[in-house]
């Protein structure tokens, strides 16, 4: 399977460190398979690499990446994590055309998912953990989030009405839909066909 570049965008409180969290599947892992870079921040586990500092806080993830830091950090897993089988790049750090070009020069056509929901939802979210973000702040980001979204043509998730297992479960499919079934034609060989861990759910794309 082909190493993949994984943007997860969306507003302030939406639910995106939790999501990088799942597809870490971190809550499972033990102490020993997960590394955290020192300055130049990753979350290292055996097959998922998200960038910034997994570590429970409220806000972690990649909000724990310096703005001035961001290119540095985009160049150090280029040169020490460019094969691993999915990076993540959340929220707002990375969110730029510049960081796209980069990732294209070097092979890898970024995907994204871009996670909404209601907005009267996202302020009780945004309350429930203590964040006293500016609310004209906050529309800027969201703006940002859809207008990048946009650019790479990701895929959008209404979370109003999921869980964060739910959420989990669609993302995993909107990332790897299941092939459609042939009309015509022998049945496929069994054992020729890939299965592909990212994708465990009963949703459609």
């Amino acid at each position: 399977m082909r190493p993949r570049v994984l943007f997860v965008l969306g507003p302030p409180g939406v639910g995106k460190t939790t999501l990088v969290r799942g597809l870490m599947d971190f809550d499972t892992l033990l102490a020993k398979d997960v590394t955290l870079t020192p300055k130049l921040k990753w979350t290292v586990t055996p097959n998922v690499l998200a960038a910034g500092h997994y570590t429970g806080d409220t806000f972690d993830g990649a909000d724990t990446v310096g703005y001035n830091m961001a290119n540095a950090t985009l160049d150090y897993w280029h040169e020490n994590f460019f094969d691993k089988p999915l990076t993540i790049l959340d929220g707002d750090r990375f969110s730029h055309a510049k960081v796209v070009e980069k990732l294209r020069a070097w092979g890898r056509e970024p995907e994204g998912l871009l996670l909404e929901a209601d907005g009267r939802w996202l302020a009780q979210r945004r309350a429930a953990r203590g964040s006293k973000q500016n609310e004209i702040w906050v529309r800027g980001r969201t703006t940002k989030a859809r207008n990048f979204a946009r650019f790479i043509n990701a895929h959008t998730i209404d979370t109003s009405d999921y869980t964060p297992a739910g959420v989990l479960l669609v993302a995993r499919c909107k990332l790897n839909p299941p092939a459609p079934e042939p009309v015509l034609g022998p049945a496929p060989d069994e054992s020729s066909m890939e299965t592909d861990p990212f994708c465990r759910c009963p949703y459609g794309a």
